[in-house]
C-alpha cells in the first residue's frame, strides 16, 4: 500500500452520528490532534480511522476509540494516546 494513499480522520460521536473533526497526515500527526480533543467534553466518543484508498475503492478501519476519555478498543496507537484528564477532586476545590 502506497502511504501517500492513506488519510487518518478524527471522528466524534455527536446525536447519535459519527462526524469527521480533523484530517490528520499520519499517526503521529492524529496522536498530536487527538490529545487536546480527549479534554473536549463535546464528544463522548472519540475515533481514530485510517482511510485507504486500493483498487479504486476506499477501505476504512477504525485504529482506536475512545469513550469519556478512556481508550476502550485495543488498538495499535492506543499505547501512543496521552493519559485521560483527571476530575479535579473535591479537596481540591
Amino acid at each position: 500500500m502506497n502511504e501517500s494513499h492513506s488519510i487518518h480522520w478524527i471522528q466524534g460521536l455527536t446525536d447519535g452520528a459519527w462526524r469527521n473533526l480533523q484530517r490528520c497526515d499520519d499517526h503521529n500527526d492524529a496522536i498530536a490532534r487527538m490529545g487536546p480533543l480527549l479534554t473536549d467534553r463535546r464528544y463522548g466518543e472519540l475515533r481514530l480511522v485510517l482511510a485507504q484508498a486500493q483498487g479504486g475503492r476506499i477501505d476504512y478501519t477504525t485504529l482506536v476509540t475512545t469513550r469519556d476519555g478512556k481508550a476502550v478498543s485495543d488498538a495499535p496507537l492506543v499505547g501512543g494516546l496521552p493519559p485521560p484528564p483527571t476530575a479535579p477532586s473535591a479537596a481540591a476545590r
